[in-house]
């Protein structure tokens, strides 16, 4: 007991003697020595400033990180040095009246609703950022210009949501993943070109975005989450290349507010036996089958009559019995719509649901 004791206030002596950061302040700026060398602007306590020129060094510590500027409703620009490599999270949030930001080339993540709510800012360019947070740009109702620069490898959930004036849009080439709900309602968005480096967009990630004409995916292996161009209603094809593995729900379709019917439109261009195709058989969507050179608006249709009725439910039944040992190709490609190669039971049930309106 009496080593346990001793142990105890051993302990207790050593924390008491470690030195405690200290809140300073340098010319309205709030910092915190690190105690390497550099240190951490936490606040600002100039209500009154306009331009801020965020400094890269502070009683001879260098600036790496920042904070602290939530709400100061006075700002219109900030310039941040190539010191600080990480813009904290609601570093500039409601910063109302903020218009213009230069991000340095030293800056490596933008947090979490770093400029949410910033209501005035029109452009901003990332130039060596490689993470952007979550809700980074959300509501940024002015916002007309993203350069994502050079380095970029994330963009977080909803980052740009709802920034309904976004007109130009440059991807880094090391752009890796697109959050849920990033681009959500940007309303003005033009085509896109996805570098090869991407490999996810998420779900929702570009859904209502109503100027949306065409899109170009890069040659790297690539998951599109569910309803990712959900009512881009200017989309009316895309062709969707073999490196492409996964597409998710309804992820090209059409829904009207507050319905629960999804309709498709957009025609997928696709090669056999492609996400393309599996997207389609299990969506209902059109598809042109590029070794074909032929259309398909329904799976399902075995007999070819143009629509889907419990006949081929039947018939699809009795080709996954075997009573009918003559299957064409034309027929597998209709009707095998869990895409396993061949007839059986599943398929023929799937087939029954979309003839009674079920799916």
């Amino acid at each position: 007991m009496k080593k346990i004791i001793s142990l105890i206030l051993a302990l207790l002596l050593i924390i008491i003697t470690l030195p405690l950061a200290t809140a300073l302040n340098y010319n309205g700026f709030v910092y915190v020595d690190n105690g390497d060398g550099t240190c951490s602007i936490t606040g600002y306590n100039d209500f009154y400033a306009e331009d801020v020129v965020i400094p890269s060094k502070i009683d001879g510590l260098t600036v790496i990180s920042i904070t602290g500027f939530r709400q100061k409703n006075s700002i219109r620009y900030v310039s941040i040095p190539s010191t600080v490599t990480e813009i904290g999270d609601m570093a500039f949030y409601s910063c109302k009246k903020l218009y213009s930001v230069a991000i340095g080339t030293g800056v490596k993540t933008i947090g979490e609703k770093a400029f949410n709510g910033c209501v005035e800012l029109t452009s901003v360019n990332l130039r060596n950022t490689e993470h952007l947070g979550d809700y980074a740009f959300y509501g940024c109702s002015k916002l007309e210009w993203v350069d994502c620069g050079t380095a970029l490898k994330h963009i977080g959930t909803r980052a740009f949501w709802s920034d309904k004036m976004i007109n130009y849009i440059k991807f880094a080439p090391t752009l890796e993943t697109i959050g849920d709900y990033a681009f959500s309602n940007c309303e003005l968005l033009p085509s896109l070109v996805f570098p090869d480096s991407l490999k996810s967009i998420g779900t929702s990630a570009f859904s209502n975005c109503i100027a949306i004409e065409a899109l170009t995916f890069g040659t790297g292996e690539l998951e599109i989450g569910a309803y990712a161009f959900e009512n881009c209603i200017l989309l009316t094809e895309v062709t969707i290349p073999e490196n492409v593995t996964y597409i998710g729900r309804n992820a090209f379709a059409f829904r009207e507010t507050d319905s629960t019917v999804f309709t498709h439109t957009v025609k997928i261009n696709c090669h056999l036996g492609s996400a393309g195709v599996d997207y389609s058989v299990r969506n209902n969507a059109p598809v042109y089958i590029i070794e074909l050179d032929r259309t398909i608006n329904s799976f399902g249709d075995i007999d070819g009559d143009g629509d889907v009725t419990t006949l081929d439910a039947k018939k699809a039944l009795r080709l996954a019995a075997k009573m009918n040992k003559k299957v064409t190709d034309d027929m597998l490609l209709l009707g095998d719509l869990n895409q396993n190669g061949r007839f059986d039971v599943e398929d023929a049930n799937i087939i029954l649901q979309r003839a009674t309106g079920i799916v």
